[in-house]
């Protein structure tokens, strides 16, 4: 335990020496690893699928505020669904207006969760948004992570339909595809489901976080991935919506790896050593319980430093004691005093 604490002091540290190009690095991956997850699905307008592009929006988007980095991907993604065709340009854009005011309406403080929203798609991690929206916002991070299944629901069944959307282009055709685009979309059973777990997770992660309880961010992670598997599997089982099984185990386990993790570097408390504490004044009495952080104290070393100095100063001190003590020893010439003169002086206070 003390090495993985001497380890995390040295990650935090180094973080905190370098925060802004971490921060910068951050942005440009979530971005980057975002758009190819939009351009695998509605990668119709090809200027915008070169690497080149990609790498110069991601550069842009690093240098932005993250509501400014939800704008670009909005754009892009509008972008893309004009090429296919006028009617998915249009319920897209309805679409994404009325999730992004009510997003903006209740949990304008957690947009990283939104950046990083198509990047855990990519990665397969999708469950991860709703547990670190407990763990590090408000409970209104559930509106987040709904905003975020519902626009990769959307392009999904776009991606899927391309044809049938793409192809007739009369009037009845065009009424035809506005009503394939918003039946498909607000009648799937999938992302209803999905929409279920991921805002109950994400409310009661927050909960049981909140409460006064030992490893109470353990144990909300805990909760929040079995709700959200729970969930997922009953829906697959009532519906038929033909969930992958592995899939949904390996990202829903993935997911609360990484908040382990993070409540590691976040949140992390020394059990046992609580301490309760009672004090009052005049109108209230106090009762306080305090649980230290798990923190790594640095040995002292004591290092004595001998210099040559100071052997000579040892050495001069040595000979001069000797010096003095060979003196008194063997006294030389007039200097030394006989016995006898002792003598006489002694002699000469007794008769004073």
């Amino acid at each position: 335990m003390t090495t993985l604490l001497e380890i995390r002091d040295r990650i935090i540290q180094i973080y905190r020496q370098f925060e802004t190009p971490f921060n910068i690095a951050f942005k440009f991956a979530a971005v980057l690893l975002g758009l190819l997850a939009i351009e695998g699905q509605i990668g119709y307008q090809k200027v915008l699928t070169g690497p080149l592009f990609l790498v110069l929006i991601s550069l842009l988007c690093a240098l932005l505020p993250m509501g400014g980095i939800v704008a670009v991907i909005t754009i892009v993604s509008l972008v893309q669904l004009q090429t296919l065709s006028t009617e998915a340009l249009l319920v897209g854009a309805l679409y994404l207006l009325i999730a992004l005011l009510a997003y903006f309406r209740f949990s304008p403080r957690d947009l990283v969760l939104l950046v990083m929203a198509p990047m855990c798609q990519l990665l397969g991690i999708p469950y991860l948004i709703p547990l670190l929206g407990g763990l590090l916002f408000t409970p209104a991070s559930a509106a987040t992570s709904a905003v975020a299944v519902f626009y990769w629901s959307f392009i999904s069944f776009i991606h899927s339909n391309e044809t049938s959307i793409s192809t007739t282009t009369d009037e009845s055709g065009m009424t035809a595809r506005f009503r394939l685009i918003m039946d498909g979309t607000l009648q799937n059973q999938q992302t209803i489901i999905m929409i279920i777990a991921v805002v109950a997770a994400a409310i009661i992660v927050y909960v049981i976080r909140r409460l006064r309880i030992r490893y109470a961010w353990q144990i909300a992670t805990g909760v929040g991935a079995i709700v959200e598997l729970i969930v997922v599997l009953i829906g697959d089982m009532l519906y038929g919506t033909s969930v992958s099984i592995g899939a949904v185990f390996g990202g829903v386990i993935a997911s609360a790896l990484i908040c382990i993790v993070v409540t590691f570097f976040r949140f992390n408390l020394d059990y046992t050593r609580i301490e309760n504490a009672q004090f009052e004044d005049d109108d209230y009495y106090y009762y306080v319980r305090m649980i230290p952080k798990n923190l790594y104290t640095a040995p002292r070393r004591r290092v004595t430093q001998i210099s040559s100095t100071r052997h000579q100063t040892q050495r001069r001190a040595s000979h001069t004691v000797q010096g003095v003590t060979q003196q008194y020893d063997e006294p030389q010439g007039d200097e030394g005093y006989e016995e006898g003169d002792a003598d006489d002086g002694y002699q000469d206070e007794d008769q004073r």
